[in-house]
C-alpha cells in the first residue's frame, strides 16, 4: 500500500470554504485517500491547521479544535528527535525552511511516495518522494 502525506494547506482549504475550486479539491483528495491507512498528515499539520483556523481565518477555538479532532481517523505522525535531525539535513541540503523540512522527514519516516501540497515545486522529487501540488489540472490522486 502507498501512503501520501497531506499537509496544512491542504486541510485548511478542506475545512474553510474559500468559495472556489481547492476547497472542493481537498476535500474530494482526502476523501480518496482517508479510511485505508494511506493518509497521513502530522502532528505539525494539526498544530498548523489550529493557529490557522483561529488567526488567519479568526474561527473560534472550540470550532479549531473540532476541526482538529475531525481528522482522528487519519494517520497522525509523531515528531521525534530522529524526524527534527532528518529535517534539519533536509533544510540545510535543500534550502527549504524549517517548517517544510519537517513535512517531508515525517512523510518519509511514515513511508509515503508523495506529498500533496502547495508550499513546494510540483513534480519535485525530495527524499525519494514526488511533491504534487492537487490544484494543479494534471494533478490527480493516485
Amino acid at each position: 500500500m502507498t501512503r501520501a502525506f497531506i499537509d496544512t494547506n491542504v486541510i485548511v482549504y478542506a475545512h474553510v470554504d474559500i468559495h472556489d475550486q481547492r476547497s472542493a479539491t481537498a476535500r474530494d483528495l482526502i476523501f480518496t485517500l482517508s479510511g485505508t491507512d494511506s493518509a497521513v498528515i502530522s502532528i505539525q499539520v494539526l498544530n498548523e491547521l489550529f493557529f490557522t483556523a483561529v488567526r488567519k481565518f479568526k474561527l473560534s477555538r472550540t470550532i479549531a479544535r473540532d476541526m482538529v479532532r475531525s481528522l482522528d481517523g487519519l494517520v497522525v505522525i509523531d515528531l521525534t528527535r530522529s524526524i527534527t535531525r532528518m529535517a534539519q539535513d533536509i533544510a540545510v541540503d535543500h534550502q527549504f525552511t524549517i517548517y517544510d523540512s519537517l513535512v517531508i522527514a515525517a512523510a518519509k519516516s511514515a513511508g509515503c511516495d508523495r506529498i500533496y501540497t502547495e508550499d513546494l515545486t510540483h513534480n519535485q522529487v525530495v527524499q525519494g518522494i514526488k511533491i504534487i501540488n492537487p490544484f494543479l489540472e494534471q494533478a490527480t490522486p493516485s
